[in-house]
């Protein structure tokens, strides 16, 4: 997973911004560190 906000992927609605999650690209916003430290703690918590 990771964010990214290059000037690729025009079709995302909040382009340029954007997520990378395995092979899907999906809309995403402009995120802070905290927020993808937050993120990443649920994923390993929520880790099946």
């Amino acid at each position: 997973m990771r964010w990214d906000n290059a000037y690729h992927h025009q079709h995302i609605t909040t382009y340029p911004h954007h997520l990378h999650r395995g092979s899907k690209i999906l809309p995403s916003y402009h995120i802070s560190c905290t927020e993808i430290l937050k993120e990443i703690e649920y994923h390993l918590k929520n880790k099946k």
